[in-house]
C-alpha cells in the first residue's frame, strides 16, 4: 500500500541518518516522524519554516523571537523534545538535501546555542539543594554539543546539579 511505501522510505532515511536499524524497524509511523523531525502540528511546522526562511537572510532577531515564543508555551523538557530536537533534525536534513547552505545551518545552530545559554536556569526545583549530580560531555573528536545544552537545561529543570565539560572531552 502507499502507507507502507511511505513508512519504508522513512525507515530508509532514518537508517541513512544513523539511527539504529533495530530501533527504526520496530518504530511506528509517528515515531519515525519524530526521528526525522517531521512534525504533524501545523503551527510547529509553520514555526520551523519561518526559522528556515529567516536564516536565509540572517534575521537573527526574528529567529530569537520564534524560539522565545515556543519556549514560553511549554516547559523546558517539552521545548527541547518537541521543538528544538525536531527543528535541528529538519535543519540537518535541509542542509543534506541542499535546501539550505552550510552557513545557514551554522547560523541556526549558533542562534540555538546562544538562546539555550541565555536562558535563566533558576527553576523552582533548584531552591532545594540538588540531591543528584550529572557530568555532561562528549567524547574526544565529537564537537556537536547542542544536545548537551538541551540535556543541561532539562537536568537543571528537574533539580539535578550539572557539571558541564562540553564537547571534545579527552578520555584521559
Amino acid at each position: 500500500s502507499s502507507d507502507q511505501l511511505v513508512w519504508l522510505l522513512k525507515v530508509s532515511e532514518a537508517i541513512a541518518l544513523g539511527f539504529k536499524t533495530s530501533k527504526v524497524i520496530s518504530s511506528s509511523p509517528e515515531d519515525l516522524n519524530r526521528f526525522l523531525g517531521m512534525r504533524e502540528d501545523p503551527e510547529v511546522k509553520s514555526e520551523f519554516l519561518k526559522i528556515m526562511e529567516y536564516a536565509k537572510t540572517y534575521q537573527e532577531e526574528k529567529i530569537e523571537s520564534v524560539l522565545l515564543e515556543a519556549y514560553k508555551k511549554t516547559n523546558p523538557i517539552l521545548f527541547c523534545d518537541e521543538f528544538l530536537s525536531p527543528l535541528l533534525i529538519l535543519v540537518g536534513h535541509s542542509w543534506a538535501k541542499s535546501e539550505i547552505a552550510i552557513r545557514h545551518e551554522h547560523f541556526i545552530s549558533a542562534l540555538v546555542e546562544k538562546f539555550l545559554r541565555s536562558l535563566q536556569h533558576n527553576f523552582t526545583q533548584e531552591k532545594k539543594p540538588a540531591l543528584k549530580k550529572i557530568l555532561l560531555c562528549t567524547i574526544e573528536g565529537e564537537y556537536h554539543y547542542l544536545g548537551l545544552l538541551m540535556a543541561e537545561l532539562t537536568c537543571e529543570y528537574l533539580g539535578v546539579k550539572v557539571v558541564f565539560l562540553g564537547s571534545n572531552t579527552p578520555l584521559a
